[in-house]
C-alpha cells in the first residue's frame, strides 16, 4: 500500500506483522517529520518490532516497539530505498506532524474548516477527530494486519462528509472489510455520532430527488417496493444503513449538483461491509446553490477534484 499522509487524508495507518531489520531502526527526526509533512516522504506501512528489544520478566517474550516505514513518492514497500523509523505512538507521530504539516483552509465564512492530519476543525471546535481509531500496534501473530484510512470527501457549505475505512485479519481469524461514510453538519455542537442523522432532503431539492432514485435502474432492481413511494426520505432509507451523501460536481449551465448517495446493504460481522453508491444528477435547494458555486472554485471541495495538494 502507497499512501501519503496528506492534509485531506486525515489518517491512513497500517499495522502489519512484517519481517523486520536485525537492527533498531532510528527514532523519526524532526527533518524527517518535515518531509513528511511536505510531501517528500510518504508514509508506507506502519508496523512492529521486536528487534533488541529486552524481555518482559512476566511473559518471557519481547515487547514490540512501533516502526513506520516511509519511502519516496512512488516507491514501494520491499523498494531498497525504503527506511524505517521507530516512533513513541501513534497519536503522537499526528501530533508532531501537525507542527510541520500547515493546515489546509477550505470553505466559506462562517464555516472555514482546518483540515489538519488526524482531525478537522472549525475555529477552536473539534468537528471530526479521528483520533480514536489511532490504534498501537501489538505483539502480532503471523499474518496479522489491521488497517484504518480516514479521508474527506467533500466540503460544500456546512455540509462535510468523510469516510472511514478498515480491514483486519487477526489471529487467523477471517478478514474483515468495512467503510463508513459520514455527512456532518458543521454547525451541530461537538464531535458527530453515528446516533446524528444527516439526510440529503435537508440540502436537495425532494421532487428532483425522488425523480432521479426512481430513475435509477440499481433502485428499479433492487427496491420495486418503492416504485409509488411519494417521499424521498422514506426511498432513501430502503436502501440500507449509515445513510450519508457527498457531492461529487455541479454544472452551472443546468443547475444541478453531481451528488453521490452512500448506503450500506451488509452490516454482518466478518462479512464487507462496503459502502455502495448512487450517481445522481439532483437540483439543490437554493440557498444552497452559492456554497456548490464556491466548492466548485476552489472554496470547498467536491469529489472530482481529487486530492488536495501538500502544502509547502
Amino acid at each position: 500500500m502507497t499512501q501519503g499522509i496528506r492534509p485531506f487524508t486525515l489518517m491512513a495507518v497500517l499495522f502489519v506483522g512484517l519481517d523486520s531489520s536485525a537492527q533498531k531502526p532510528p527514532e523519526l527526526s524532526p527533518a524527517v517529520l518535515r518531509s513528511i509533512a511536505k510531501g517528500q516522504l510518504v508514509v508506507l506501512e506502519f508496523g512492529s518490532s521486536t528487534d533488541e528489544q529486552p524481555v518482559d520478566p512476566e511473559t518471557g517474550e519481547k515487547r514490540a516497539v512501533p516502526v513506520v516505514y516511509l519511502a519516496a513518492p512512488g516507491h514501494g514497500i520491499d523498494d531498497p530505498s525504503t527506511s524505517s523509523y521507530t516512533y513513541a505512538s501513534c497519536p503522537k507521530l499526528y501530533e508532531q506532524l501537525r507542527k510541520y504539516a500547515a493546515p489546509v483552509q477550505r470553505g466559506v465564512p462562517p464555516w472555514v474548516l482546518s483540515m489538519e492530519p488526524g482531525r478537522v476543525r472549525l475555529g477552536n471546535k473539534l468537528v471530526w477527530d479521528t483520533s480514536r481509531y489511532c490504534i498501537s500496534p501489538q505483539e502480532s501473530y503471523a499474518g496479522d494486519s489491521l488497517e484504518e484510512r480516514h479521508e474527506v470527501l467533500s466540503l460544500v457549505g456546512p455540509w462535510l462528509t468523510v469516510s472511514s475505512a478498515g480491514s483486519s485479519a487477526l489471529g487467523g481469524g477471517p478478514p474483515y472489510h468495512g467503510q463508513y461514510w459520514n455527512t456532518i453538519d458543521v454547525r451541530a455542537a461537538g464531535p458527530k455520532t453515528q446516533e446524528d442523522k444527516v439526510y440529503a432532503t435537508q440540502v436537495l431539492d425532494e421532487a428532483s430527488l425522488l425523480e432521479a432514485l426512481k430513475a435509477d435502474t440499481y433502485v428499479k432492481e433492487n427496491l420495486p417496493q418503492f416504485k409509488d413511494s411519494q417521499s424521498a426520505k422514506e426511498l432513501l432509507e430502503g436502501l440500507g444503513n449509515r445513510l450519508a451523501f457527498a457531492f461529487y460536481d455541479f454544472d452551472e449551465r443546468t443547475g444541478r449538483a453531481a451528488v453521490r448517495i452512500g448506503f450500506q446493504v451488509s452490516q454482518c460481522g466478518m462479512c464487507t461491509n462496503q459502502t455502495s453508491q448512487l450517481g445522481l444528477w439532483v437540483k439543490p435547494k437554493p440557498e444552497l446553490l452559492p456554497h456548490l458555486r464556491a466548492a466548485k472554485k476552489g472554496q470547498g471541495l467536491l469529489m472530482s477534484a481529487g486530492a488536495l495538494p501538500v502544502p509547502p
